[in-house]
């Protein structure tokens, strides 16, 4: 057989200097030997592995199939040139101009596979330290007939897509893919460097594995982290589109353990570098630089300004007919809630109904019909002067005429348009799609009394309507979500932001999106009520350093195995945390970034 590959193919020299046999045929799908014996053969090249792992190989040895792997390794061609250099900021320009100017444009892929990729190596040899080298690697799979060569070629894919690799047929190469993947053929594969290679790692390389040699998380996505076990980047896909597992997070840890800065790495600048849309509901306004550094919106619903996401307009039609049918009932109960925060969380049914109906008469006078969605229209609106404080003075001309439920609440609300709350109402804001990729919804930092909480909670439903608006116009142009929740000890605890969060995390995921929730005080979250909704909908747990009280409440009401307990209770000073991803269990993480970078995320300056 050796002696017939010296041979030639109707006069055709295959590049890699072998020639074929006299008697054979090169055909699209598949390269013919025709004798002694007719053997057919087609061969893969690998264009994606797994991030690592053991026997990738295993399901495949356990075919019964004849087939060749063939891995070449060669120090790469990369350079981490000004040309490289000035390639990925072009690259990233590029992509970040296309999502500026049209929210519902999508970059180009091959564009953002490049960048990925080229960011990814560049990451490799400065910030850790690793040589890179191409890979290539080429499967051949050898048959006595089309019709088995065809059915064995179908369950070398299925077996190894099985174990996350993906391979892609040659085309019109059959011949030189043949000839590279003999013990003695080109050693170079000189025949196949027409294909890209992969550029991994020497560790890597050197376990027969051209990928890095993490385990843990997915991969691709969203870096949350280095493995400490194996020193390799443990990635996120909180996407995920091929499994109806949530991705929303809880994220735990005492002051000054990493919480901030893990949220901000991951959410904002992970998020924003990954493609997502990012909301932070952000209590102390800790977010502002960074958002500025980013060119984020910052929105002050803090009560200073008096800015606040107007319930009182119609939402601008998303495209989806069951959601636009329900514009006027959203905008009804968006008002209603808001009334109902004003007087203390828990109004009764003839106070709600009070509002409704003050809402209802003055809407009608603008002429707009719930029947008639032709009527739904803010122009009409804004010329009646329909907002807050118009059905709040419409309910004191009803407790004038005797109306005692209309007095009831006139009486609970008067602080927040004539007293001392009244100025949260000054400048109302439009309903719309989300004004930026990033965007900051600062509330305020309440005080201890009452009445500051209140109005905290004004602040807190206000803004959620906003978020669920954005949820619906981003979901009907494709893209996904992040919603950060900052502060969550103190949120969790109040009475009217708990369920409005929890409502939120457990039905996000259909919205194309995820909720992170930070806290420094877990407690609520696994002692019942709005809280273990909470925690049971987040898939990803990541805890920081936490006090011994908690370390010992988390052993008692959360399923965490004593190993990881031990590793938390080892964590203080160190920013480091024990991260379950969902689907491989835990892994104890340490975000490795630039000093540069880490100056963006400090929450102390």
């Amino acid at each position: 057989m050796l002696a017939k590959l010296m041979g030639r193919s109707r006069g055709q020299e295959w590049d890699q200097g072998l020639r074929a046999p006299a008697e054979t045929e090169e055909r699209p799908r598949e390269f013919v030997l025709q004798s002694p014996v007719p053997v057919y053969t087609r061969t893969f090249v690998v264009r994606s592995w797994p991030n690592g792992g053991e026997g990738i190989w295993a399901d495949l040895l356990a075919l019964d199939v004849s087939f060749r792997v063939r891995f070449t390794v060669v120090p790469t061609a990369f350079r981490w040139t000004l040309h490289e250099q000035t390639r990925l900021r072009r690259l990233m320009r590029s992509v970040t101009d296309v999502r500026r100017m049209d929210v519902a444009a999508a970059a180009r892929p091959e564009e953002v596979r490049a960048m990925k990729a080229i960011r990814r190596i560049r990451d490799a040899i400065l910030y850790r330290g690793l040589r890179a080298v191409d890979v290539w690697c080429l499967v051949t799979v050898e048959s006595d007939s089309p019709e088995n060569l065809e059915a064995d070629a179908a369950r070398v894919v299925a077996a190894l897509r099985a174990r996350g690799i993906e391979v892609q047929e040659l085309r019109w190469s059959h011949g030189p893919g043949f000839g590279a993947t003999l013990p003695v053929g080109d050693v170079l594969l000189r025949g196949a460097r027409w294909w890209p290679p992969h550029t991994g790692v020497v560790t890597a390389a050197a376990a027969a594995v051209p990928a890095d040699t993490g385990y843990a998380g997915d991969p691709q996505g969203i870096y949350i982290g280095h493995d400490l076990e194996n020193h390799a980047p443990v990635l996120v896909d909180f996407r995920r589109e091929d499994a109806e597992l949530n991705t929303n997070a809880v994220v735990m840890g005492a002051s000054g353990e990493g919480k901030s800065t893990w949220l901000k790495a991951v959410t904002v600048a992970g998020g924003l570098l990954d493609g997502w849309h990012v909301v932070v509901l952000d209590v102390d306004g800790e977010y502002r630089a960074l958002c500025q550094r980013f060119g984020g919106v910052w929105i002050d619903l803090s009560g200073r300004t008096g800015c606040y996401p107007d319930p009182c307009r119609f939402a601008p039609p998303s495209g989806d007919p069951g959601e636009d049918a329900a514009r006027f009932d959203r905008m009804l109960a968006n008002v209603a809630q808001v009334f109902a925060a004003l007087l203390g969380g828990s109004p009764h049914e003839t106070e709600l109904a009070a509002v409704e109906r003050a809402t209802h008469d003055l809407l009608r006078a603008a002429g707009v019909d719930r029947e008639d969605p032709a009527t739904w229209d803010n122009a009409r609106l804004e010329a009646a002067r329909f907002s807050l404080d118009a059905v709040y003075h419409h309910l004191k001309k009803m407790a004038e005429g005797g109306d005692r439920e209309a007095r009831r609440v006139v009486a609970k609300a008067w602080r927040a348009f004539e007293g001392s709350l009244r100025g949260m109402f000054e400048e109302p804001l439009p309903p719309g799609p989300m004004p930026g990729r990033l965007v900051v919804l600062h509330l305020g930092n309440p005080n201890r009394s009452a009445a500051d909480a209140q109005s905290l909670a004004v602040r807190y439903i206000l803004a959620i309507q906003a978020v669920w608006e954005w949820l619906r116009q981003n979901r009907v142009r494709g893209h996904w979500t992040f919603v950060v929740v900052d502060e969550g000890q103190r949120v969790m605890q109040n009475p009217i932001l708990a369920p409005q969060v929890a409502d939120l995390v457990t039905t996000i995921r259909k919205w194309r999106g995820s909720l992170f929730l930070a806290t420094n005080a877990p407690g609520p979250l696994w002692k019942g009520g709005y809280g273990e909704a909470v925690w049971a909908n987040s898939a990803l747990k990541v805890i920081f350093a936490l006090e011994a009280g908690q370390v010992d409440e988390l052993a008692r009401y959360a399923d965490v195995p004593p190993g990881v307990l031990d590793a938390i209770r080892l964590q203080h000073g160190t920013r480091r945390a024990v991260v379950r991803t969902g689907v491989q269990g835990w892994v104890q993480v340490r975000l490795s970034l630039p000093a540069e970078e880490l100056e963006l995320y400090r929450t102390r300056r």
